[in-house]
């Protein structure tokens, strides 16, 4: 934050999801180098990514965190819930899945590259793909409606879930 760079990757995965999962915490090294894996079709917006990352980073700094661990604190924020069984039951990966959208952020600082992430995943019977476009709720937008906010009767818009997400990532630790 106070000048420090972070990098945000985010990648597809597909294979041994669920060992994936269970190696968790050792993928992960406080506020320098933060995994998580979330469902396919849950990221709203690379936005919403990006502001859930920077409350999750604020959070610690300013020891105002709700969960333990970073990679946790950024799941609560992604989804916008203060509970982790109610962030798991909105951005948890199923049981049964074989693909996942894979977020890696790393400090500029991080004691790995995220090639060293990559062979890490590789050597444990995952494929990675750069195709993001599973990871996002809206697979994609016509360039006619790039600029125009579509409202359907039946669920609000990607715009409105946006702003809501967003918005709670902000206020989260207020709630």
């Amino acid at each position: 934050m106070d000048n420090e760079k972070y990098d945000i990757y985010v990648f597809t995965i597909s294979g041994d999801i669920i060992s994936l999962l269970n190696s968790m915490d050792k993928l992960n090294n406080g506020l320098k180098q933060i995994v998580q894996i979330i469902k396919c079709n849950s990221l709203i917006s690379i936005r919403q990514l990006i502001i859930s990352t920077y409350h999750t980073l604020k959070a610690f700094k300013r020891k105002r965190n709700i969960a333990r661990r970073p990679y946790l604190e950024l799941l609560l924020r992604l989804s916008g819930q203060k509970q982790i069984k109610d962030a798991l039951n909105t951005l948890g990966v199923p049981t049964e899945a074989h693909e996942a959208c894979l977020i890696v952020i790393l400090h500029e600082n991080a004691p790995n590259t995220i090639q060293d992430i990559i062979t890490h995943f590789k050597s444990m019977n995952t494929s990675i793909s750069t195709d993001i476009i599973s990871c996002f709720i809206l697979k994609e937008i016509p360039e006619r409606l790039k600029n125009i906010i579509i409202i359907r009767k039946d669920k609000p818009s990607v715009i409105e879930l946006e702003k809501e997400r967003i918005m709670k990532s902000a206020l989260i630790d207020l709630l």
